[in-house]
């Protein structure tokens, strides 16, 4: 995993804003979110705990590893994966805290 994928989710984890290259964290009293080029790729609901994961409609590398320490998110025989299940890349809701 690449060290930015790792800052940007210790920072998204403990809600604390932070920027690097491509990847940003923005933290208000309310969400969480994880944004990559732009493109919100992860929230937090900060009273419920809720976390949902996206893809944007960017299935691509670097949005699957800004994704994978939420998710095992890959790709098999072209077609997208969450935890080994097909997935179109919408808001899914991942955890609860």
């Amino acid at each position: 995993m690449r060290q930015i994928t790792k800052r940007a989710f210790q920072a998204f984890k403990t809600n604390y804003d932070f920027k690097l290259s491509n990847t940003e964290v923005r933290a208000s009293n309310k969400q969480t979110l994880l944004l990559l080029f732009g493109n919100v790729i992860a929230r937090k609901c900060r009273q419920s705990g809720i976390v949902e994961i996206t893809t944007a409609g960017w299935d691509t590398p670097t949005t699957k590893e800004r994704l994978k320490p939420f998710a095992g998110v890959h790709t098999i025989k072209h077609e997208l994966h969450l935890e080994g299940l097909p997935w179109t890349g919408d808001w899914t809701v991942i955890h609860t805290e």
